[in-house]
């Protein structure tokens, strides 16, 4: 799949945002199940922007519910016990 830079950019803003894979490509106006199969095979441009967008978005909102919970917000205090048991590898 060759995307411009410029949609790259688009694919790693929107993934940013939590769109789905699906919902980035009817906006990118791209075949869906094409833009699906090519972040499925884990390798390319198109995999590393969806991923770099999705993961650095992820990444402030685990810093925002980490400094909500250490000023005390219960409920963050439970989602972030509940992402560290998820990301905890098996002993």
């Amino acid at each position: 799949m060759n995307l411009t830079q410029q949609e790259l950019e688009t694919i790693e803003k929107l993934a940013g945002l939590f769109y789905t894979p699906k919902q980035i490509a009817i906006i990118l106006e791209i075949d869906p199940e094409m833009f699906e199969a090519h972040i499925r095979s884990e390798t390319g441009n198109t995999y590393r922007a969806y991923y770099k967008g999705y993961y650095e978005a992820d990444i402030e909102l685990r810093k925002s519910i980490t400094q909500s919970a250490l000023s005390g917000s219960s409920p963050a205090q439970t989602m972030l016990r509940d992402i560290q048991k998820q990301s905890r590898i098996s002993e």
